[in-house]
């Protein structure tokens, strides 16, 4: 059974779901984003109140931490829009939908957090309200902190001669660093 409540965490209105002895924290007054995933060892995300990017505009991008919805490509006008305004939230079986007020650009970004078997799951969405056509893809960002690892797993290996995974490079990547490891079913990071 999962169970959902109004909270304050790290200073952000939002909503605590706990399922199975892990809680998921998807904030309201900002994002949407889900700043915290606890577990025994408490929050495995990085909330960074005081990190910020400064747009060419002059505007002052927050990046608040944790796990947020972006859009690409990655162009200011679109990846960086605030996400500071309060987001609306529906309760949903299992779970909860929190949904931003359109931004500058036109978008609506929501994120539904649901228990899963063994976790949770997220569900993405951006939405064009602008009225003209935008060439956008969603893009998940997640920050843990440091001392942390993210285990990525991959998926079944295919059959036959054929590509069945890809891999993105940001051009800064080094695949030399050893905080990144490659194995045959996963990928892990640790955030040293």
């Amino acid at each position: 059974m999962t169970t959902v409540e109004r909270v304050t965490f790290e200073g952000y209105e939002g909503v605590r779901l706990e399922h199975e002895g892990v809680a998921v924290v998807v904030t309201t007054s900002v994002g949407p984003r889900i700043l915290g995933l606890i577990a025994e060892g408490g929050n495995l995300l990085a909330v960074l109140p005081d990190a910020t990017l400064d747009r060419s505009d002059g505007v002052r991008f927050r990046l608040i931490g944790g796990h947020r919805l972006w859009a690409a490509p990655e162009i200011e006008e679109f990846t960086y829009q605030p996400d500071e305004a309060p987001c609306a939230v529906t309760e949903l079986d299992g779970g909860v939908r929190v949904e931003a007020a359109v931004d500058a650009v036109g978008l609506v970004k929501a994120i539904e957090v649901r228990a899963a078997d063994g976790g949770w799951a997220v569900h993405h969405e951006v939405r064009n309200d602008s009225g003209a056509p935008l060439e956008i893809a969603p893009w998940a960002i997640t920050q843990v902190r440091m001392g942390g690892r993210a285990v990525l797993p991959l998926p079944p290996l295919g059959e036959g001669p054929q590509a069945d995974r890809s891999l993105v490079l940001w051009p800064y990547s080094d695949l030399r660093d050893s905080r990144l490891q490659f194995g045959r079913d996963e990928v892990v990071i640790e955030a040293v």
